[in-house]
């Protein structure tokens, strides 16, 4: 538990700069928050909160933050940061129309019935109200067996328009090379991870000294080299290798 609340402590401080590990996924899931912050008012539901690592930043942008998570999905977090509400999104226990603004951040796919969330989403929002979506696309398998699906920017806005939404963004973020980038340092950290679990013997432990040694610096080149990327103008198109869809939809 301590390795764990130091890692969230490192990711809260340092998951945007080159130093983390995950700077490729952290800045692109960061989009999101920066986008909420320009939709969000009245009182908020943020719908698989997690950590709740945002409450406090989103906090002057609404009059009151409501944070609901899955009882069992819940227990992979610090505890030490509780929901509000524990429960199945398709069942969330407050009033019909009792939100302004909703936050689905990296939850999408972890359901298994994701059009019941929406019809619930529409439940609960008040008329004209926004809910902000970041959903994972090319991006690893995580906290199993929870991790159900992807979805392309086409199917999120089915979803939403079927339960009575209307589209007012949608970003497709990350490119080919981020995305290699990115499971290229996921592969490597996942190994030492299977490595770092197993009992040892002299050639496991020579591969885990190995990833030690390699892993820092190829996951700060792959940053500084993203970065710079970054800093190039964007060609318009069609993007094939999203790691990421943000969705931005207000209720009819």
């Amino acid at each position: 538990m301590k390795v764990k609340t130091l890692w969230f402590y490192f990711t809260d401080k340092l998951g945007t700069t080159i130093l983390h590990p995950q700077f490729i996924v952290k800045t692109i899931n960061y989009k999101a928050i920066s986008e909420a912050k320009k939709y969000i008012n009245g009182d908020l539901i943020d719908i698989g909160c997690g950590r709740m690592q945002y409450k406090k930043e989103l906090t002057p942008f609404i009059k009151k933050y409501i944070g609901v998570d899955h009882p069992r999905i819940s227990k992979l977090y610090n505890p030490q940061n509780k929901p509000d509400i524990l429960a199945d999104a398709i069942h969330i226990p407050v009033k019909d129309k009792s939100f302004n603004s909703a936050l689905l951040l990296e939850v999408l796919e972890y359901f298994s019935n994701p059009a019941l969330v929406f019809k619930e989403l529409a439940r609960i929002l008040k008329p004209n109200g926004v809910v902000i979506i970041s959903s994972p696309f090319l991006y690893p398998q995580h906290d199993l067996p929870y991790d159900r699906a992807r979805y392309t920017k086409t199917q999120i806005k089915e979803f939403l328009e079927n339960s009575g939404f209307k589209i007012k963004k949608q970003l497709e973020l990350g490119s080919f090379w981020e995305m290699w980038l990115l499971s290229l340092i996921m592969y490597l950290l996942k190994s030492l991870q299977y490595l770092l679990s197993r009992k040892n013997n002299f050639i496991s432990i020579v591969l885990i000294i190995i990833l030690v040694c390699i892993i820092p610096p190829i996951y700060f080149l792959s940053n500084v080299l993203v970065f710079c990327l970054r800093q190039l103008p964007n060609k318009k198109g069609i993007n094939y290798f999203p790691i990421n869809i943000l969705t931005i939809a207000e209720k009819k």
